[in-house]
């Protein structure tokens, strides 16, 4: 009995594997009813009390181990801001949560990214007022409007309620559209911004119904995928999908990025079927927030490197999204839509030999760098992906969820090698 429930419990938290302790406990368990059952036979047939509650528990078993052969765990693993929380919730619109059965979001939960969206706004308005300053760059409006961007700088996002959104929306819009948010946002590599800083702007600008600063608003999918918040902790999310008319649930956990976060890791690496490695592929021009002095890029390679070489994940398959390439592919050739000029991958990594604005060179390049620290003992696979488009990753994740399952049935209950 007590050999089960140490089974079940490391069951529940992903701890355990059907390996060789859990067949082991499964055969004690086994050899301990069916000598109780026949010693019951023997003693006139009648099922005892303790009978009865030996065969609960070995039901209990086999449903438990059933259940955890058709759970593959994936640890989602990457540098801060690369986009794994992103892909949590696309699995959330794309699979749904296999709790609720449900996909996509509810009205209900739509409403309570809504304050995230308007704190989203007040960050990047902030980054580009203090990056301003940092420049020396002249806002070029009234006084009033200045005034105004002052206030916002002084505001605890914490504080900060969707009153007092509706109150500063035509503020951010007149912001956005000034000269000197204009010239500060060109500069955006070289200081600390979210990715979705201009398309928030560009929907405060819009006048559709229920658009970003209209008082009814209720954010979008788009504007969910969007939204950033900084990932603390260890995060589960489970989802269900079909594979030869089975179905197969996927338990995927979401880790913070940031260095003062990957110390909780640990706690997820056991019995782990597959690693999801986020590379943000556009960050190779920028620095870490925590340290300003490294990049991104550099980080982010150093980290697979450490990760790919752990004893914890040698039986483990890798899958690598080489994510944000609609970012990358930006930078590279510039934007003209905001007369952002190139970004040459040269400047910041001289080994590259393509030629400057050549996307194709330079994600190849990029990708490259990754397999050369590769570090693990099965063969990695690399997609390219942007984690804000539901069909692109739609497209992606059902390329490599069959290479998933086998590689799980192989190496936990098949003794295969499994991504050899």
């Amino acid at each position: 009995k007590k050999g089960v429930k140490i089974f079940a419990t490391r069951g529940d938290e992903g701890e355990g594997h059907a390996g060789e302790g859990s067949r082991l406990r499964g055969g004690r368990t086994g050899r301990r009813v069916g000598a109780i059952r026949n010693s019951a036979a023997m003693c006139g047939g009648q099922k005892t009390n303790l009978q009865k509650k030996m065969e609960a528990i070995e039901k209990k078993f086999k449903m438990n181990k059933r259940d955890y052969e058709q759970q593959l765990k994936i640890l989602l693993l990457g540098a801060g801001e690369s986009g794994k929380s992103t892909i949590i919730k696309q699995m959330k619109v794309l699979y749904g949560d296999s709790r609720s059965g449900k996909k996509g979001y509810s009205d209900d939960e739509r409403h309570q990214f809504t304050l995230r969206v308007y704190r989203n706004v007040l960050r990047s308005t902030k980054a580009l007022g203090n990056a301003m300053l940092d420049f020396d760059i002249s806002l070029k409006v009234d006084s009033e409007l200045e005034e105004a961007l002052y206030d916002l700088l002084d505001v605890d996002e914490k504080d900060y309620t969707c009153e007092d959104f509706q109150k500063d929306a035509k503020t951010y819009s007149k912001l956005w559209q000034s000269d000197g948010f204009q010239q500060v946002y060109r500069r955006k590599n070289e200081f600390q911004l979210t990715d979705s800083t201009k398309y928030f702007y560009e929907q405060l600008l819009s006048t559709e119904e229920g658009s970003l600063g209209s008082p009814g608003y209720i954010p979008s999918v788009q504007d969910i995928l969007r939204a950033r918040e900084a990932t603390t902790g260890i995060h589960e999310f489970q989802f269900v999908m079909e594979h030869h008319n089975k179905k197969v649930i996927f338990r995927m956990l979401d880790v913070g990025g940031q260095r003062s976060e990957r110390r909780k890791w640990i706690h997820a690496f056991e019995a782990v079927t597959s690693i999801l490695f986020i590379v943000a592929s556009s960050e190779y021009d920028q620095q870490l927030i925590e340290h300003s002095d490294t990049n991104r890029m550099t980080e982010s390679l150093a980290l697979f490197e450490q990760l790919t070489g752990y004893e914890w994940f040698k039986r483990a398959s890798f899958i690598i999204f080489m994510n944000k390439q609609d970012i990358l592919k930006k930078k590279i050739e510039g934007d003209p839509e905001v007369n952002l000029p190139p970004s040459p991958l040269r400047a910041h990594f001289p080994e590259f030999r393509g030629k400057d604005g050549d996307y194709v060179a330079a994600k190849t390049h990029i990708q490259q760098m990754y397999e050369g620290r590769f570090r693990g003992k099965a063969i990695a696979h690399y997609h390219e992906t942007t984690a804000t488009d539901s069909n692109l990753v739609s497209t992606v994740f059902d390329t490599v969820k069959a290479g998933l399952i086998e590689h799980h049935l192989a190496v936990f209950f098949g003794g295969g090698k499994g991504g050899q």
